[in-house]
């Protein structure tokens, strides 16, 4: 951690059948579902093994809602069976791309803990005739019992007509979890100038043992208790060994009308007890923040392998105003396959949220913190190269610095791909200022060339006089 100022079983199931809302304004547009991504970086946990999948529930009625008078229609979420899924607060909104968002909120009102659940939601017109059907996942993929989890059904097509919809649950697994609590702290609403509502925090382990993060979802209410939108988890760190502490952050589509007044959030959490990672000696050099001439924020840096593995890496940041709440998280993969023992190698975290889309977060970002992420960090068992360029030449301009030329394939064995990376330094010193990577797909045949390219976001201002930069190459066996 690098902390610095300066920066079951189907018993039942449940439907629901409301009117399509207009909160969003326009006409109801699109669909093709999208199942709530994972975080950049992020692959969704296994489902367990040897764990059959009942089938979905047969001869089930779908009850038929009275045609909708005036907006909103939604579910209080007070009718709830014992002993099944129930399905809660379902809703819908158009978000700033005018692509409609059906979501809900499925509750576990059994005694047994689920996974791998399945929703299908269809959309009708006013005389009930289906224009679209769809299964769509929840955020999280195990329930304990007394759990909740959101969903959102993206519609991309056009759907001339629409006026209401159902959902069901028509599928879902057993699950043997053993639950682990976290602690959540330092939370903020930020929204940003492409009108996204941005939760972020901190999340930690105060227990005795290690756990893991498979899913995190957020839900937005009204005033009145409603359901409004939901989201995955952007960001988060998915291991935390006791007494670690991660930023998060997720962004939320909304209506437009309702940005400012939605501040009543919900976190839903799946979270695991796991065993101890194995922990791996880096050292992580200073960190430093800038902006790039195209307003995107970067925060730069160094990390060094003093293990004796080579070692797939990804790391965590969370970005701190002076009163200690996060601003905002991002998190990254080393853009080679390992980084070996006793190397050193450069890192730019440069996708975030508010921090590159709201205007005045780089004046109040005052702290940072970085950690390894363990659950995404495991010895590599992939075969590097070092290999030589020749051609090099660069230009910089106001904004940013190209480097091209050749890799060359020197290594005396066939290659399946490449890796240029380039590092920009103050001039006699080990401050990084920028860094970025080019790879090169194709193979590389023995004494072969390949032409690389590497452009680089400087900070503003940035005189190339006072830099020096080194190229790193490495291709890839095989």
């Amino acid at each position: 951690m690098n902390r610095n100022r300066k920066l079951g079983l189907i018993l039942f199931t449940a439907a629901i059948v409301l009117s399509i809302l207009a909160c969003g304004g326009g006409q109801p547009a699109p669909t093709e579902t999208q199942a709530p991504p994972p975080p950049a970086n992020t692959a969704p946990p296994p489902p367990p093994s040897d764990t059959p999948v009942p089938p979905p529930p047969t001869d089930t009625p779908v009850p038929v809602a009275p045609e909708a008078t005036q907006p909103p229609a939604v579910t209080t979420g007070d009718e709830r069976t014992p002993g099944q899924l129930n399905i809660l607060s379902l809703n819908g909104f158009q978000d700033e791309s005018d692509y409609w968002h059906i979501v809900g909120l499925i509750a576990n009102d059994t005694e047994r803990a689920v996974s791998d659940m399945e929703v299908e939601v269809e959309i009708f017109d006013a005389s009930e005739a289906s224009l679209y059907k769809e299964v769509t996942y929840p955020m999280l993929y195990n329930l304990a019992p007394g759990d909740t989890t959101p969903f959102d059904l993206w519609v991309f097509e056009e759907l001339p007509g629409a006026d209401h919809f159902t959902a069901i649950i028509v599928g879902q697994g057993s699950a043997d979890i053993e639950r682990a609590a976290v602690e959540v702290s330092k939370v903020n609403r930020i929204v940003d100038k492409y009108d996204s509502i941005n939760l972020t925090g901190e999340v930690s382990n105060n227990g005795t043992t290690p756990l893991e993060v498979n899913g995190l979802a957020a839900a937005l209410f009204n005033d009145a208790g409603e359901l409004i939108t939901a989201a995955s988890v952007s960001v988060i760190q998915h291991h935390l060994e006791p007494g670690d502490s991660s930023a998060f952050r997720i962004s939320l589509s909304a209506p437009k009308d309702q940005l400012e007044s939605l501040t009543d959030y919900q976190l839903y959490w799946d979270t695991i007890v796991a065993e101890p990672a194995e922990l791996i000696d880096f050292t992580l050099s200073d960190f430093y923040k800038y902006m790039d001439s195209y307003e995107n924020f970067h925060l730069v840096g160094s990390i060094t392998n003093n293990g004796t593995k080579n070692v797939s890496v990804s790391m965590v940041a969370g970005i701190y105003d002076g009163a200690g709440n996060v601003m905002d998280a991002a998190s990254l993969s080393l853009p080679v396959y390992y980084i070996a023992p006793g190397e050193t190698l450069p890192v730019d975290f440069d996708i975030w949220g508010p921090m590159s889309y709201t205007d005045d977060a780089f004046g109040k970002a005052e702290e940072f913190l970085i950690n390894v992420d363990y659950y995404w960090t495991y010895e590599s068992y992939s075969e590097l190269v070092a290999i030589s360029t020749k051609g090099d030449s660069n230009t910089f301009d106001a904004d940013e610095a190209k480097f091209i030329g050749y890799v060359v394939n020197d290594s005396g064995k066939d290659l399946s791909g490449a890796t240029v990376l380039v590092a920009i330094y103050e001039k006699g010193t080990d401050k990084l200022l920028a860094t970025d990577y080019d790879w090169i797909f194709d193979d590389i045949a023995n004494g072969a060339e390949a032409a690389y390219e590497v452009n680089i976001y400087l900070p503003s201002g940035l005189d190339s006089a006072t830099v020096d930069y080194v190229i790193t190459v490495v291709g890839e066996l095989p």
